[in-house]
């Protein structure tokens, strides 16, 4: 499986439209580059192996696009700057930030070899990213019974 690339206005727009689409049967992930860069940090295609076909993976450049992206999402649910969101099946206006966090890669230089990684967590059945942080939350792999 590989990752799709948001590069035109219309594939924002299909992006959008996809993220609100109820008969989604799998969380979408989105990877941003960093302001001023056209590749994302985090390594997209070890990203793409690690999730296989349980998540779609998709990158965008942060400006123009993004901004276009931040217009047709909710208020605080939009994506840029070199973060990361995964956005859950059932995605919608009322989706609340802690069900889809925003998330920001390590810091560079990357450690070679570490790229971020997503658990699925049956218990909670959402997504935990590990190798990338939120504010001051360092989220760490799940296994199964930890929560």
């Amino acid at each position: 499986m590989t990752h799709s690339r948001v590069d035109t206005a219309s594939a924002v727009t299909e992006l959008a439209r996809g993220l609100f689409d109820p008969a989604r049967d799998r969380p979408w992930v989105v990877v941003t580059s960093a302001f001023g860069a056209r590749e994302p940090e985090l390594n997209v295609a070890d990203l793409v192996a690690e999730v296989g076909d349980v998540s779609r993976v998709f990158a965008i450049e942060t400006g123009d696009l993004t901004r276009e992206l931040s217009r047709l999402l909710p208020d605080r649910l939009d994506v840029y700057g070199g973060a990361g969101r995964s956005y859950p099946v059932g995605f919608d206006a009322a989706t609340s930030t802690s069900e889809s966090r925003l998330r920001f890669p390590m810091p560079s230089p990357p450690i070679a070899g570490v790229s971020a990684r997503i658990y699925w967590h049956p218990t909670t059945l959402k997504f935990y990213l590990h190798g990338m942080t939120h504010d001051q939350d360092a989220v760490r792999p799940v296994g199964p019974g930890e929560g």
